[in-house]
């Protein structure tokens, strides 16, 4: 897949570089956009140290979003230089991988909202409990001691339902 200007406007590209390893790592990968460098020439495109690229390179190495290749150019006796490129398909496939987490993640919480019946106290920091567990604990909120109540679940039942249409439709 060669990278076009479609590819970068259709997927958050930058977003996801910048969540994985900061803001520093869209500077170097504009470095790397349509052509392999070494450490030394990022260094001298983006103006930052070379530690510092290292560390990033890494961190997006992790996820292939960089990747390496030994030169046969050593540096001296012991050390190669390495050739660095950007894999704009790995930014993709990050992407979905999210998508399907938090696609799951959604279903879970749709069916367990959908079939059990859930209790709160309702202050900002308690738990929710299913009726067994609430049975349990007597109806008592175990961090504030209120009474537990019936949650109305049919609010947030559509609200994950929409986003999850619209999680299905725009990525």
């Amino acid at each position: 897949m060669s990278l076009t200007l479609q590819h970068i406007e259709k997927y958050p590209f930058f977003d996801v570089i910048e969540q994985i390893a900061g803001e520093e790592a869209c500077e170097i990968v504009k470095s790397l956009l349509f052509e392999d460098k070494t450490i030394k020439e990022i260094a001298k495109d983006t103006g930052l140290k070379i530690n510092l690229i290292r560390k990033v390179l890494y961190k997006l190495n992790k996820y292939y979003i960089a990747t390496y290749e030994k030169s046969e150019k050593k540096i001296n006796p012991i050390f190669r230089e390495f050739t660095w490129r950007f894999n704009p398909q790995a930014v993709v496939k990050y992407v979905e991988k999210r998508k399907e987490v938090l696609i799951d993640n959604l279903k879970k919480n749709l069916n367990y909202l959908s079939q059990k019946q859930v209790f709160f106290c309702g202050n900002q920091g308690c738990s929710t409990y299913d009726f067994e567990k609430a049975f349990e604990l007597n109806f008592k909120c175990p961090n504030c001691n209120t009474a537990l109540k019936l949650l109305d679940s049919t609010t947030t039942i559509n609200k994950i339902k929409t986003f999850l249409s619209k999680v299905y439709t725009n990525y």
